[in-house]
């Protein structure tokens, strides 16, 4: 097993990872939503409709991560 002590992070990973910093930061900065959005309505499972209704904690950890809110991200600028 060799070592590459010459690899780098390129460009576009140190932005990613900028950009996903951000984005956490940003969605910690939100208040939690007190209603149900309409593309919630059509989720299959019930008992995470009302966990989500009714403001239920999440678990530690199941925050989405940086590079989800930067997937959610465009698409809510695409669907403007």
């Amino acid at each position: 097993m060799t070592l590459d002590y010459n690899h780098r992070p390129s460009f576009a990973e140190q932005v990613n990872v900028a950009v996903d910093r951000a984005l956490t930061a940003d969605q910690a900065t939100r208040p939690p939503r007190d209603y149900l959005g309409g593309s919630r309505l059509g989720h299959a499972c019930e008992r995470a409709l009302q966990f989500e209704f009714t403001a239920t904690p999440k678990d530690e950890g199941g925050d989405f991560s940086g590079q989800s809110l930067r997937i959610f991200a465009i698409g809510h600028a695409l669907e403007d």
